[in-house]
């Protein structure tokens, strides 16, 4: 399987001085986001001539970023809300409402089986996300051994799935930080006696260049 993660257009959370005031946790896009996604949709079925199948995230941001791609592919992307950002998910993978706020957020390296946030009852710990991004990932390589997936997802979820792949330990000293609609490719392929998976770069944005 090859597998894509593509970060979201810039979004009003990534803009603002301090996202958690943000009045919801379902920011859009700005307008430069929204020219990334159109960059990245007319460049990159040029670099990446076929695509299987496209998922994204049910945050606006992330499904606002595919929509572009599903009329570049002609194919309509399956939403999931296994694919939302770090915070906006409860403790069962259900999604927190997009009205809610965050006030007093844990340090989730430090404490990562603490909820995230008492701000929000039940809320997920940094560990259940790892686990609902993993266990996605996981059920793509069954889904899709032979084929090409494209992901559009967060930030927060390419670093979650890096943790996965290179099996980080749970109390980690370094975060992995990519451009919006960057690129990151692995490929997944089972080996009896060598590594599964193979990285072949993290955070591809030639499409940017100019804007």
């Amino acid at each position: 399987m090859d597998l894509y993660l593509i970060r979201h257009g810039q979004a009003l959370n990534n803009v603002v001085a301090d996202e958690y005031e943000l009045q919801t946790l379902d920011a859009p896009l700005t307008d430069l986001g929204i020219t990334q996604a159109q960059q990245l949709a007319a460049w990159l079925p040029h670099y990446l001539p076929s695509v299987d199948a496209i998922y994204t995230s049910t945050l606006q941001r992330a499904r606002d970023t595919a929509r572009p791609l599903e009329k570049a592919y002609n194919l309509n992307a399956e939403s999931d809300h296994c694919l939302r950002e770090i915070f906006t998910c409860h403790a069962d993978q259900t999604p927190v409402p997009a009205e809610q706020q965050l006030h007093t957020v844990v340090n989730r390296y430090q404490e990562p089986f603490s909820p995230l946030t008492p701000d929000i009852p039940n809320c997920e710990s940094y560990i259940q996300f790892r686990v609902r991004v993993s266990a996605f990932i996981e059920s793509l390589t069954r889904r899709h051994l032979d084929q090409t997936v494209l992901l559009v997802c967060h930030g927060g979820v390419i670093s979650a799935a890096h943790s996965y792949v290179f099996e980080e330990p749970i109390h980690r000293r370094a975060v992995v930080r990519v451009p919006n609609t960057s690129l990151t490719f692995f490929h997944y392929q089972p080996r009896p006696q060598a590594a599964d998976w193979t990285l072949f770069y993290l955070g591809k944005a030639e499409h940017l260049q100019g804007i």
